[in-house]
């Protein structure tokens, strides 16, 4: 096992470990891991410290966070922050800040299990939060339900068909319309356009459903759509079906800098299951090996265990949910060093020491290949990932393309679907059966299979413009009724639809096919990935790269992490701006000092409050001393001269001069209203006898209870 495992005991009896340096591979591939992601981290306002945090991980963290905590009612927020930048906070503090329901959708059962736990332990001090987790066929369903409508939970994780058509949709409906429900947050939202496509009908309509939650609260239920990773497609996407007049975006993205991408194809099967044990007994722990099939991935936890590794696990979509839990509790506590799994242990599941990730196959696409590498080093730390396909890999990846239905069997299907309807209150608006079975079918498969195939075929003629999909119903008897509309210019009744979405179709094929082209290219080529990725995320995206193929060959070493991106706000010369004198001094005259912020923040006069770097710090403890903890609305402290920051165009900001009028500060031109606060005895005017702004017809109060008289409160 010591010889296994690359260590020996010399004759002198010391004991070496040789560097991992695989022959199929020609150079080392597990050098000390490295500190990778500088550190970014900006002073925190005191009610981070309830999160168990002093500091924002970064300046674009907070943005995010502002953005989602203070977003208008009836508005859907769109955030992207990489992983292990702490994208979680933002819908973690929802609600601290509210007494209503907050609603977390989550793709996968391991995501929500993991996103369940951290937020039990994040809020086991703060009464009143009680984090649920909803799964229909789990034993507590009921209880969450009957806890969401007692308001014993403020805190809710689930999936998209228990809020479009499971046993929680009626328990959502009457907290919205009780004017309960506050926010609906999608986590790893990008799996809309992708999953919410092909085979999870419920991910799109839940665009639907949240527009009947935003009628029925009145308009002031937001929305919140999260991932770490967006394409410009899938962002149109998302604002198609979630967009309108509220929407805003927040897009920060920077690809990771930890991972460092080693490959090699084998010829067959046999070669690489060596290569693959190797990395097991050589590479740094905690480990993750990815297959695309569950089969292999059975097979090869089998083999871990004959090789004598105990602490191993297997998940896979077929994993039973109790295993799943105890899978997710062993792997978060350390017990387990290698976890084989497919897909269905991947996005959000949070372990920050895992050291390397190991790909057994070739994944379909690059997305989801760079999806599960970022499981891996998600503590700043670098990590080695390596990419060992065989040329057979290249048609499993194939048959893995979405499949869309065939001319023939499309037919059968729409008719036995319409031949179900039933009128609508609506014109051209029916309802059909999700099940219903074509001829073919009868007598021999039905459920779950079967409809899910006429969910496919229905969206793909939605994806075609020949109707939409509105609701999915369940009646008493547990049947699934899908609610459509037939669009202008389609003839429901016409005997050949193939013909109509063959284009179509042949353009998705050609389009995922084209993914798997992008993949092979580089696992055969060695393209620079992290090239590769910056153009697939967009322009925006910032380059980082600890290592792939491409950038070594080039002789490119891992350089600097770029700092996260943040959309600068552009300077408004026409916000307003006031001036008002004789303020208390916040160190000098603290009581009084207080009292006024208090009456700021409690009033919604502002949030934000602005100030040079040496006060950052004493202001935020003033905040938290004059609003209290919790406080009741959020609130900010950002100083010049420091991490840029900005505001949104129509906020207020709160600019603080204490004894001097810092030049920095009176050149801040962004907001819609900036409100000098300028400490008694603090000269104000010019040598030319006017105060600041005065030429521009800027307002002078001469104390803050004239401006506090005059000054509107915030709509939100």
């Amino acid at each position: 096992m010591l010889a296994s495992a690359g260590v020996a005991i010399t004759h002198a009896g010391v004991l070496r470990a040789d560097v991992f340096r695989p022959g199929w591979l020609g150079y080392v591939a597990d050098p000390l891991p490295v500190l990778r992601r500088w550190d970014e981290s900006v002073p925190g306002e005191r009610f981070l410290e309830a999160f168990g945090y002093t500091t924002w991980q970064s300046q674009a963290q907070k943005e995010c966070a502002w953005t989602v905590l203070t977003a208008p009612p009836g508005s859907c927020t769109l955030v992207a922050l990489p992983t292990g930048s702490g994208k979680s906070l933002c819908f973690q503090m929802l609600p601290r800040f509210g007494r209503g329901l907050t609603v977390v959708v989550v793709p996968t059962v391991a995501l929500a299990l993991d996103q369940w736990r951290s937020a039990w332990t994040l809020f086991r001090d703060i009464p009143g939060v009680n984090p649920s987790y909803f799964a229909s066929g789990d034993r507590a369903a009921a209880t969450v339900c009957e806890d969401v409508r007692t308001g014993r939970t403020r805190l809710v994780f689930t999936s998209p068909e228990a809020c479009v058509s499971g046993r929680l949709r009626t328990t959502l409906e009457e907290a919205a319309a009780e004017g309960r429900l506050d926010n609906l947050v999608v986590d790893e939202a990008h799996m809309v356009e992708t999953w919410g496509a092909y085979f999870r009908v419920d991910f799109q309509l839940l665009a639907t459903r949240r527009r009947q939650w935003l009628a029925l609260s009145g308009g002031r239920m937001r929305t919140q759509l999260l991932s770490a990773t967006f394409t410009p497609a899938g962002r149109a996407t998302l604002r198609a079906l979630f967009g309108g007049d509220g929407w805003s975006e927040v897009v920060s993205q920077r690809l990771r800098p930890e991972p460092a991408y080693h490959l090699r194809e084998f010829a067959d099967a046999a070669e690489r299951r060596r290569a693959v044990l190797e990395c097991a007994w050589r590479l740094p722990r905690p480990a993750v090996f990815y297959t695309t099939e569950v089969a292999d991935a059975l097979d090869l936890e089998r083999e871990l265990r004959s090789e004598g590794f105990s602490r191993v696990g297997c998940f896979t979509g077929d994993t039973p949910g109790g295993e799943r839990v105890r899978l997710l509790d062993a792997w978060r506590a350390d017990g387990i060093d290698l976890m084989v799994a497919t897909s269905a242990f991947g996005m959000g599941v949070d372990k920050g020491d895992v050291r390397a990730v190991v790909h057994a196959c070739l994944p379909e696409n690059l997305h989801r290949y760079y999806q599960e590498v970022g499981r891996s080093g998600r503590d700043g730390y670098s990590s080695v990932c390596v990419l060992l396909p065989t040329r057979q890999d290249e048609h499993t990846a194939r048959t893995m393309t979405p499949k869309l239905i065939g001319d023939e069997l499309g037919d059968e299907r729409w008719r036995a679907v319409w031949a179900t309807r039933e009128g609508a209150e609506e014109v051209r608006t029916y309802r059909v059966r999700a099940d219903a079975q074509r001829l073919g079918l009868l007598g021999t498969r039905s459920g779950r299979r079967n409809a899910d195939w006429n969910k496919r075929l229905l969206l793909l003629m939605q994806r075609a413009g020949l109707l939409d999909l509105l609701d999915a119903t369940r009646t008493a008897d547990g049947a699934q009724w899908l609610v459509l509309r037939i669009k202008e210019g389609f003839d429901p009744h016409a005997r050949a639809l193939g013909p109509v979405l063959a284009e179509h179709r042949s353009a998705e094929v050609a389009g995922a096919l084209a993914d798997v082209d992008r993949m092979v290219e580089y696992v055969r080529r060695g393209a620079p990935l992290c090239r590769t990725l910056t153009r697939t995320y967009g322009e925006g995206t910032e380059r980082a790269c600890g290592g792939c193929p491409g950038c070594r060959v080039r002789g490119r070493e891992p350089g600097e992490c770029p700092p996260l991106p943040i959309e600068a706000s552009p300077p408004d010369e026409d916000a307003r701006r006031i001036v008002v004198a004789g303020c208390p001094h916040p160190l000098r005259h603290r009581t009084d000092f207080v009292r006024l912020v208090r009456r700021i923040v409690e009033g919604r006069y502002a949030r934000r409050f602005v100030c040079a770097p040496a006060l950052q710090r004493a202001l935020c403890d003033t905040l938290a001393q004059a609003v209290g903890d919790p406080p009741p609305v959020p609130y900010r402290v950002d100083s010049l001269g420091g991490v840029p920051f900005a505001p949104a165009l129509a906020e207020t900001l709160v600019v603080l001069h204490v004894d001097e009028l810092h030049p920095a500060l009176l050149h801040e031109r962004r907001g819609g209203t900036v409100v000098h606060l300028v400490t008694a005895g603090t000269p104000l005017l010019d040598f030319n006898g006017r105060y600041p702004f005065e030429a521009e017809g800027a307002a002078l109060h001469p104390h803050p209870d004239a401006w506090l008289q005059e000054a509107p409160p915030l709509v939100h």
